[in-house]
């Protein structure tokens, strides 16, 4: 509490002062962070009547904002500070030494409203893989009930489109219809969504069965989470968030930055009693603010911020904290550590003359005239995302680990890395994953995001393949550098670190060369698939003695920022039990994707927020009272 007195701290680069505190408010439970898993789980907890919410969300409401809605606008939010952190991670050794710039949501729907909208899931073997290091309860077939609970599949919507993006692999059982998230094929679509799906089935790499089971690989065509009645991006701020809204019980604050988790020693004499969490402190409209939870503080800030506000609050590795002058409460050195993140290695190619591709709208003219189009009738090219994926296997992609020595290089994830290899000898679980885009992008502004999505602006057309390492290896960590709320934490993420994903890296690239060249696809390409963009190659050559010296210089970081808060035993890496309880501190907990302890397979929104929802069973079982 501040008796009179004023602080000062910098947040988003503006010197604030922080007034006098204003009365405390007390919840039940308290949701720091009003992303995908926080607004998911809110939701969920404000079904019951008897419990109060609380969401603290730093950014702000954009669920009537276009560039939100707009399906085909999303990399304009790229960058811009109001709708995206825009962290740096420190300077990469195999990554020519650069600091890029890393993603992530800024505002309610956090990175679900930012996000390209691909809707994956995770492979049966990512999810028992969490189990089998030691977090009881975690399967496939515990998890796969919450992936179905919080969707809402949509099939193609005429016998021709199905037979066009061959989707005839889709099982519709394993999909939920019920839930709040739409997941939907394109309405309308261009030569290379079709090319691709056909591509793929030539080379004898169709998938044998629907991916969403978890199973099956191969080259498809993509969901994607938009709404096809409204042409609008489906996510949890309008299908979860915005059906609560006015539910009394809930309340959520934007502009509520969270500076600290108030965590009480225990007053008890004679017993190992933890301390216990008690509310938080926030900055909102220049105002300090401290807000009590009479349950639990629950931590949905996403992986950057999770991490930090328990280091700040006095948890995590005593000797960092002292270094800092925070009084350490509980001595746990995992917090922070085991971050993984998934690569992006984009290469493009010129389109022969007449094919479509986004780069048409590159000019201002063109760009305004497709906006006006959907604003006012909610129609023309804006209202999709054209991309599909491929979710393969090392063997499918002509690689092979055999030749590096799989020991891994940081031996305290020896068990990770174990269940890592013996995936990738695995035919139902992907090495990699390859998605399209039909339009051109810039990683030479691997340090500026509002350019590398905005195309490259020449004159021409152009695809894209951006090839992905679905399991790194590599592991990193984030941690506070001072002990000011308002300093990003240091973004350490080792990036290919570990030779395995170096390796992969290297048969992604390759495969991506030689895929192009195959039909149909490279029938739309000039030079069959021979002329790349400019930029890329330009010497027109990928080979086994350039390819390193390309992925160093060309990759790109997605924005599935995970594992740092890991779901482990505690002297196996853990900060969080398997119900995401943090040790060591009574009422808090846990949900967001740094709990996750391996990285699952392409896009992680579906599995945020199944986990979210899983979690909000585990309060309810825990807190639920009958009435008297």
């Amino acid at each position: 509490m501040l008796s009179g007195k004023y602080r000062y701290t910098h947040i988003f680069g503006l010197c604030l002062v922080w007034q006098r505190t204003a009365a405390r408010d007390s919840y039940d439970f308290i949701v720091v962070g009003g992303g995908a898993s926080g607004l998911t789980l809110a939701t969920r907890l404000s079904e019951e009547p008897n419990f109060s919410i609380l969401v603290l969300e730093a950014g702000d409401d954009h669920i009537n904002d276009t560039k939100t809605q707009c399906p085909g606008i999303f990399a304009s939010m790229y960058g811009d500070h109001e709708y995206d952190w825009d962290y740096r991670n420190v300077p990469q050794p195999y990554l020519n030494n650069r600091t890029h710039a890393n993603i992530a949501g800024k505002g309610l729907g956090g990175g679900s409203a930012v996000n390209f909208m691909w809707w994956t899931h995770p492979s049966r073997k990512d999810i028992d893989n969490w189990g089998a290091l030691g977090n009881a309860n975690w399967s496939w077939v515990e998890v796969q009930p919450y992936l179905k609970k919080s969707e809402a599949y949509l099939p193609p919507a005429s016998t021709e489109a199905i037979q066009d993006m061959q989707t005839q692999y889709v099982e519709p059982d394993l999909h939920g219809t019920c839930g709040p998230i739409v997941n939907s094929f394109p309405t309308s679509y261009g030569p290379f969504t079709e090319a691709w799906a056909e591509t793929f089935e030539r080379l004898g790499l169709h998938p044998s069965g629907d991916p969403r089971g978890g199973e099956a690989l191969g080259g498809f065509t993509n969901p994607f989470n938009i709404n096809p009645q409204t042409k609008e991006r489906s996510y949890p701020a309008t299908e979860y968030h915005l059906h609560a809204a006015d539910r009394p019980n809930l309340k959520v604050f934007t502009g509520a930055f969270v500076t600290k988790i108030l965590i009480e020693e225990s007053q008890a004499v004679g017993t190992a009693a933890s301390p216990r969490a008690v509310g938080v402190e926030y900055v909102k409209s220049n105002f300090t603010h401290t807000a009590q939870a009479s349950a639990e503080v629950i931590l949905s800030a996403g992986s950057m911020q999770s991490s930090k506000l328990l280091e700040l609050s006095g948890v995590g590795d005593c000797g960092l904290l002292s270094s800092f002058g925070i009084e350490c409460l509980v001595n746990n050195t995992n917090v922070g550590d085991n971050f993984q993140n998934h690569l992006m290695l984009p290469l493009g190619w010129a389109v022969v003359p007449s094919v479509t591709t986004t780069d048409d709208f590159a000019s201002t003219e063109a760009f305004n005239a497709a906006l006006e189009e959907y604003t006012l009738s909610r129609s023309g090219p804006f209202t999709n995302v054209n991309g599909s994926s491929a979710l393969l296997s090392l063997e499918q992609i002509g690689g092979s680990y055999n030749e590096i020595e799989p020991s891994p290089v940081q031996p305290r994830y020896e068990a990770q890395h174990k269940l890592l290899l013996d995936g990738l000898n695995s035919t139902k679980t992907s090495a990699v994953q390859q998605i399209f885009i039909s339009g051109g992008i810039s990683p030479w502004y691997y340090n500026d995001s509002t350019k590398v999505f905005a195309g490259p602006g020449d004159g021409g057309n152009y695809f894209t393949i951006i090839g992905i390492v679905s399991h790194p290896f590599s592991r990193g960590s984030v941690h506070i550098q001072s002990a000011d709320p308002s300093q990003q934490a240091r973004l350490d993420p080792r990036y290919l670190s570990h030779p395995v994903d170096r390796q992969i890296e290297r048969q992604l690239a390759f495969h991506m060369r030689d895929l192009v060249q195959n039909p149909p696809v490279s029938g739309l390409l000039e030079g069959k698939g021979t002329v790349f963009q400019p930029g890329y190659l330009d010497g027109g050559v990928l080979g086994e003695d350039d390819v390193d010296a390309f992925v160093a210089e060309k990759m790109l970081i997605a924005y599935h920022h995970s594992g740092n808060n890991a779901m482990l035993p505690r002297d196996s890496g853990g900060v969080v039990d398997p119900r995401l309880r943090v040790y060591g501190v009574e009422g808090l907990r846990i949900v967001d994707a740094s709990v996750f302890p391996m990285l699952p397979q392409g896009t992680i929104t579906s599995i945020v927020i199944a986990v979210a929802e899983r979690a909000a069973d585990f309060v309810k079982e825990e807190h639920w009272h009958a009435p008297e």
